[in-house]
């Protein structure tokens, strides 16, 4: 939707079942909850909602990750990456894009479900790949995680 030539994203709360195939949910249950909508979001940066009045909604710490700097998964990190394998190429974009750090438990994760990328088609690697390379902050990535790139 566009507003005075801005962008936005308007969608209807839901929560997601689990994901057999490692890259989309098996089944959407409707919710009447934003904190259930949001808990299902990747990144706390992600899962943030303004209300129509104007007041932020972040029930997960987003707000204070951006103004330091931090890439953090919402809940559990494996079971993030277990949900959807391309969220650590995600991780890794939005760390060379924004320069911001990956938290510790964030980034062991990445390490540990870097084999999560086998599940995703190599044309969506490819496109989070192109943006990553050209971020400020790509040497940084390259030198932290080249097993995944490997």
């Amino acid at each position: 939707m566009l507003e005075d030539g801005e962008p936005y994203e308007i969608t209807t709360y839901r929560t997601e079942g689990p994901y057999s195939d490692s890259r989309r949910p098996d089944y959407v249950k409707f919710v009447s909850s934003l904190e259930a909508d949001l808990a299902r979001r990747d990144f706390t940066m992600n899962a943030i909602a303004l209300g129509l009045d104007g007041s932020l909604r972040a029930p997960f710490g987003d707000e204070a990750d951006i103004e330091v700097g931090l890439i953090r998964y919402v809940g559990e990190p494996d079971q993030r990456f277990q949900e959807d394998g391309l969220r650590v190429m995600r991780a890794l974009r939005f760390g060379a894009v924004f320069g911001y750090e990956i938290e510790s438990q964030t980034s062991q994760t990445i390490h540990e479900n870097r084999h999560m990328l086998e599940h995703v088609a190599a044309e969506w690697i490819n496109v989070e790949q192109c943006k990553l390379l050209v971020g400020a902050n790509v040497g940084e990535i390259l030198r932290q995680y080249p097993d995944v790139f490997c």
